[in-house]
Parts: structure tokens; sequence; C-alpha cells
């Protein structure tokens, strides 16, 4: 019976894609699409199905109608990922499916997006702890066992929290917490500090201090790099390193929307679209690196750097839109300054989540000062607001913004999300 089910579905397949074409008495005419590496099976399969009666004519995409990005014979996009980046895959398309001509950002993303997560997140302990959980939810998929819809996506996400979490640990030990104590991480780095001959806090200020000469020497003026530092005690220095990575997330966007439209062949919108916002940018980020806090003063005071900096890209990019895109080039350039500006200031919400979560934990450690019998009233309190309110709680608005820092801060520079994915006709034996 389940032989015969499969029959009859590989002929309902068969007989739709049959009903799809153009045919005579005797000749069927199929056009599809085919991926560049399967052309050779493909061709042997056509002529042994047609006994060598076929001809076949093969266009690449750009040769079909110009194949723009309004046209609507666009070819489907044919998603190769590995098997690591499959959940930050389905975080991609659920923003939209990669049309053809753009580049993918699955890959970038599982680098980028445990990074933030880790910055908001970051507690050696809480990682710790999370770290377990993902491990014991993954265990859970890899049986396959069935849960609700809702816990189906948990589980089916923990390769991204063991990510995460170990992310959170290493900026654990960056920021020198553990369950929001320094007295915690200073028993935990004791410990490093006895089996290996040098603490973490040690070598964390090591590899900071070199790094921060090796960039300002690079840049010619001081790039400070804080590390190590707690985001409770000191925000201004989490508030620096969140315009550091909102500063190479954003340019990083602009280069992608840059190479986007090279690959099209567009190289009109490529010069005055995201050539002329990078240009603009860069300059915004060279001042903001430079000033630092002093930046406005900078460039009032001195106004050969407000003309270089930011007027001349400034007026530049909105002639050029202009020109190209009429009153709707004039708008969109104005947009992109400003977004400029507000997107950048939006990476912010890593120090508010961060300090909130430092916060929170610190609260939560006064349960621990209880006495007597009310101190293992105090463990058990600790115990389940953690779970609920740090792990449950304070995790998914980690996750949601530093989904929304993607979507909306980065995914707006150089992706559309308007393709569809390449699914083939296929019939199983």
């Amino acid at each position: 019976l389940l032989l015969w089910k499969r029959q009859l579905e590989a002929t309902r397949l068969v007989e739709e894609a049959k009903s799809k074409c153009a045919q005579t008495e005797k000749i069927f005419i199929i056009e599809g699409w085919v991926p560049k590496d399967k052309k050779e099976d493909f061709e042997n399969a056509v002529i042994e199905g047609s006994k060598g009666y076929c001809a076949t004519l093969y266009l690449l995409p750009a040769q079909v109608g110009g194949h723009s990005q309004e046209s609507t014979e666009s070819p489907p996009t044919l998603i190769r990922n590995p098997r690591i980046a499959y959940v930050y895959e389905k975080l991609v398309t659920g923003f939209g499916i990669p049309n053809y001509f753009e580049i993918d950002p699955t890959i970038f993303m599982t680098f980028s997006f445990p990074l933030i997560f880790g910055l908001i997140f970051g507690d050696v302990g809480h990682g710790l702890v999370l770290l377990a959980l993902s491990l014991l939810l993954h265990a859970v998929n890899k049986k396959g066992v069935r849960a609700p819809e809702l816990f189906e996506y948990i589980i089916k996400g923990s390769p991204l929290l063991v990510m995460c979490s170990v992310s959170s640990i290493f900026f654990g030990f960056l920021y020198g917490e553990m369950f929001g104590s320094e007295e915690y991480y200073h028993i935990v780095d004791e410990l490093i500090h006895h089996n290996l001959g040098v603490s973490s806090h040690e070598i964390v200020e090591k590899v900071s201090k070199n790094l921060e000469l090796t960039l300002s020497g690079i840049a010619g003026f001081s790039i400070p790099v804080p590390f190590p530092f707690s985001p409770f005690d000191h925000p201004t220095l989490l508030l620096l390193v969140s315009l550091y990575v909102a500063m190479l997330h954003i340019t990083f966007g602009l280069v992608l929307g840059l190479i986007n439209e090279l690959r099209r062949k567009n190289y009109l919108e490529a010069i005055v679209g995201p050539g002329l916002w990078l240009w603009f940018y860069l300059s915004f980020a060279y001042l903001l690196l430079k000033y630092k806090s002093g930046i406005f003063s900078a460039v009032f005071q001195d106004m050969n750097i407000l003309g270089v900096y930011i007027a001349l890209p400034a007026v530049i990019m909105i002639l050029a839109r202009t020109s190209v895109h009429g009153i709707d080039g004039f708008g969109h350039a104005l947009e992109s300054m400003i977004s400029s500006l507000s997107n950048s200031i939006s990476y912010g919400r890593i120090l508010a989540l961060a300090v909130a979560h430092a916060a929170f934990s610190k609260i939560l450690l006064m349960m621990l000062k209880f006495e007597g019998i009310f101190a293992i009233v105090g463990w058990l309190m600790w115990a389940i607001f953690t779970f609920l309110l740090i792990l449950c709680f304070e995790c998914l608005l980690s996750f949601i913004h530093t989904l929304r820092l993607h979507w909306v801060e980065w995914f707006l520079k150089f992706y559309t999300g308007d393709g569809y994915k390449y699914e083939p006709l296929k019939i199983l034996n």
C-alpha cells in the first residue's frame, strides 16, 4: 500500500509538471532553472528520458530578459550553507529569501549574532548555565523528541543557544562578572592563575593593550580598547565598545550593498547608492573615532573639518542621487545621512541591556545574604528568579534586540529579501 501511494504521488508530480509545459502532439517545451554544477547530470537525464530525441538551450540568468530587480523572470535562489549555520539561515529567511543577485548574509551572522548577544548577556556564571541548558536541548533535538510548538522552536534553535552561551562566557571574562558578582569571578580567576600561572584578568589586559597599540598605530590617533571593565561600574566604556560594533557592522553592511550592486552590473547605482553612503559614513566614523565625545565641538570650531568630512560627501550624495532618481533620490540621500547617525546610536541598546542585566544580577545576589533558616529560602528564591528573570526573560530580550540590530540596522543596508527559494522537482525512489 505504501509503495502504491509513492507511485501515485510520483505520477501526480509528473502530470502537474507536464501541465505547466508548452506542448504539441509530439513535443514538450520545458523551461526552468538548474544549478550550474548540475548541468551535466540534468543533460544526461534528459537524453536518457527522451532516448536522445531532445534539444537543450542554456542561458545564464543575466541574459534572460536582462534580469533587472523588477524582472518577473528573476531566477530562484539556491541556498547552500554549512549545517552549523542552519539556525541562522532560518533567521535570515524569516526576514525574506535572498534574491539571486544578493549575498546571503547567513555565514556572517554566525559570527556577528553571538558576538552582539555576548556583549549584552556577558557573564561567566549565567553563560555556563545557559550552555548546560543548550547542550541538554541539543541532545533532546538529536533524539527527535516531539514538543509543543513553542518549545519546538527553542529545541531546534539549540545550536544558536550553544554559540551564544559560549560568547556570553567569553565576554563574562572581559567584564569580570560571574552571576553578577566580581567576588565569585575572582574565585574562578584565582583557580585559573593557580593552574596556568597567569590570571584571565592579566591575559585580557595584555591582549587589550597590544590591540590598542596596534590600532592606534595604524590610525595615527588613540583608539582605546578598554577591556577588562564592569558594564555596571563603567557604562561609558561599554558605550564606546557599542559604537565600535556599530561602525564595523554598518560599514560591512554598506560594503555588502556595494558588492550586490556590482554583481547586478548596476555600476551607476553602486556609486550613487552604497558607494557615496559608504564615503559619508566612513567620514563620520573617522571623526567619531578621532574626537570621540568632543566630536561636535571639534566640527563646529574648525569649519575645514565640517566641510571636508561632512558637507562634501553629503552634498555630493544629494546632488548625485537627485540627478539620477529625481526628488526620490533627494529624499533617500537625506534618509541615508540621518540613519547613519540614528542607526549608530541604536547600538546603544547593547549598553542599556547589559547594564540592566548586571543590575538585576546584583539585586538577586542580595537574596544570598539571608542568614539562619532564611538562608535556604534565599538560595531557593535566587535560583528561581535567576532562571525566570535572567535565563528566560533577559535571554529572550537579548535575542530579540540582537535580531533587531541585524534585521533593521544591518539588513537594510544591503538586503532586500525579495527572492524565492529554488525548489526542484524531485521524485524519490
